[in-house]
């Protein structure tokens, strides 16, 4: 059941390895399409490991860019490589 009624007052906030675009695009399909959460609603941090496959996360920030959501990089203190994304308003 979508919750479009409620579409200003959703917000989606998730995790996920950057070799992960298979799910990331269906994931943002599915709350974006079906659901009803909005972009300007939407925040994902893509963590990159260092036996990702070559390309991972470009595929990633290609899947990120067609849903409209661009990247802001933050680097934690345990040197994990953190990428947010938010909405290109």
């Amino acid at each position: 059941m979508a919750l479009r009624a409620l579409s200003n007052h959703l917000h989606l906030f998730s995790f996920l390895l950057s070799d992960d675009t298979i799910l990331l695009a269906h994931f943002l399909k599915h709350y974006h399409g079906q659901v009803g959460v909005r972009p300007d609603r939407t925040a994902i941090a893509i963590r990159t490991r260092d036996d990702e496959p070559p390309g991972a996360l470009a595929a990633t920030l290609d899947v990120l860019g067609e849903s409209r959501l661009e990247a802001k990089t933050i680097l934690l203190p345990c040197c994990v490589l953190i990428l947010t994304y938010f909405p290109i308003l």
